[in-house]
């Protein structure tokens, strides 16, 4: 079954979602559409399940805010969920990595600690429903 549905956009996005659309290659609009949302839903899907949640969190944050201040303090908050972290210098930013295993609801705490963190720009979570809570090493 196929379902129809209506999207507003503004126009500049609408141009550009023409432009790449045509640059890669797609059938139609509606296909590109479809492809966006189905990845929207595939990169979310972790916020919605329970159980084990692993995978890592990309923190982008400028260096001299104050924020990067709180980044150890969160960091040792989660030390049970957190399995290690990087932070790499990126231009005028700091990327910070962090990889995590645990229950779902302490990485959606996390995640939300973080994108309070004065000075982040970005938290961009790559994460995967990996079991249930039994599963836990």
């Amino acid at each position: 079954m196929v379902v129809k549905t209506g999207v507003s956009l503004p126009e500049d996005v609408y141009d550009g979602l023409v432009n790449l659309a045509q640059q890669l290659g797609y059938p139609s609009l509606s296909s590109v559409i479809r492809d966006a949302i189905e990845l929207f839903v595939g990169f979310r899907r972790w916020w919605l399940v329970g159980g084990i949640i692993a995978g890592t969190l990309q923190v982008l944050l400028k260096p001299s805010s104050k924020g990067i201040m709180d980044i150890p303090l969160i960091e040792e908050k989660f030390r049970n969920i957190l399995l290690g972290s990087m932070k790499l210098p990126i231009g005028d930013y700091l990327l910070y990595l962090f990889m995590v295993n645990g229950d779902g609801a302490l990485v959606k705490e996390f995640y939300k600690e973080l994108l309070n963190v004065n000075g982040v720009i970005v938290v961009q979570p790559s994460l995967l429903p990996v079991g249930s809570k039994q599963n836990v090493s």
